[in-house]
């Protein structure tokens, strides 16, 4: 029972990792293309703390 419990913990946990992956590659495709936009830049103050939050709470799992 235990076992079983902590398989799916660790399931979960694993779900949770790569879905903060692939948000953090979302918001890399995102920034890469407003980079270039017209309209303005995201800054870099903005995107790369978020980006990094995200991968060290992904590391972290």
């Amino acid at each position: 029972m235990r076992r079983a419990h902590l398989r799916g913990i660790r399931a979960a946990m694993m779900g949770v990792r790569v879905g903060l992956l692939v948000l953090s590659a979302g918001v890399l495709v995102w920034t890469d293309r407003r980079w270039d936009a017209p309209c303005g830049r995201i800054p870099n103050f903005v995107s790369l703390p978020l980006m990094a939050l995200r991968l060290a709470a992904a590391v972290a799992l």
